[in-house]
C-alpha cells in the first residue's frame, strides 16, 4: 500500500472519514511491516520448511481463521462497514504483541 500517491493507499470505503491513511509516518510503519513480514516468509520458506512445496498447504498449531474471527469480534468490525481502526495502531499492536511473547526452547516441561 502507498498511502502517499493519490491513486494508491487504501481501497475507498475501507476507513471510516477522518482516519489517518496518509502521513509519511504511517507508509513507513507500513515499509516496515511489510519487509518484517518478507523476511518472516523467507525464513519459513527457506529453514523451517526447507523440503516442502510451497504449493502445498502447511498445518500449523493454532487455527489462524479462529484467530482473525476472534480479532473480529472483538473489534466489532462489519466487513460490511467501512473501519475506524487505524493501521498504524494494528502495526504498533502487533509489535507490541510480538515482544509479549515468550519463547521457551529445551526439552523441560514448562
Amino acid at each position: 500500500v502507498d498511502v502517499t500517491e493519490p491513486a494508491g493507499g487504501f481501497l475507498p470505503g475501507v476507513l471510516q472519514v477522518g482516519v489517518d491513511d496518509s502521513s509519511l509516518d504511517l507508509q513507513l510503519k507500513l515499509d516496515e511491516e511489510f519487509a518484517r513480514l518478507t523476511e518472516d516468509r523467507r525464513l519459513l520458506r527457506e529453514f523451517v520448511f526447507p523440503r516442502v512445496s510451497t504449493t502445498q498447504p502447511h498445518y500449523l498449531p493454532v487455527n489462524l481463521h479462529r484467530i482473525v474471527q476472534n480479532a473480529i469480534q472483538i473489534f466489532h468490525i462489519d466487513r460490511r462497514k467501512p473501519s475506524d481502526l487505524e493501521p498504524a495502531y494494528i502495526v504498533d499492536a502487533v509489535n507490541e504483541l510480538g515482544k509479549r511473547l515468550v519463547v521457551v526452547r529445551g526439552e523441560d516441561f514448562l
